[in-house]
């Protein structure tokens, strides 16, 4: 087995395989964004990341992402929901009470 040979990005280029790459890619991105947007926001605030929140409001209706994405921000970020809000004047907000 471990004398076989690795296929070369070369081989799947145009495959289903890049485009879930790309995919997965462009979503990561988006939540790195969020998270240290988010993380700004506690700082400003001075609520250290050891403080659990109850909930994130974020505006962007697109950037409802897979549960395994929104899992990521919670852990991340430390709050225990998700909600989506467009009526947020903010891209994101805090609850911090």
């Amino acid at each position: 087995m471990h004398l076989c040979d690795w296929f070369t990005p070369s081989e799947v280029e145009g495959s289903e395989a890049e485009k879930v790459d790309e995919e997965v890619i462009t979503n990561m991105e988006l939540v790195r964004n969020m998270v240290s947007e988010i993380l700004m926001i506690r700082n400003k605030a001075n609520i250290k990341v050891r403080q659990p929140l109850n909930n994130l409001k974020i505006k962007n209706q697109n950037a409802k992402l897979g549960e395994e994405y929104l899992e990521l921000i919670r852990d991340d970020v430390n709050v225990k929901n998700i909600l989506f809000d467009e009526k947020l004047e903010t891209e994101v907000e805090l609850d911090t009470e």
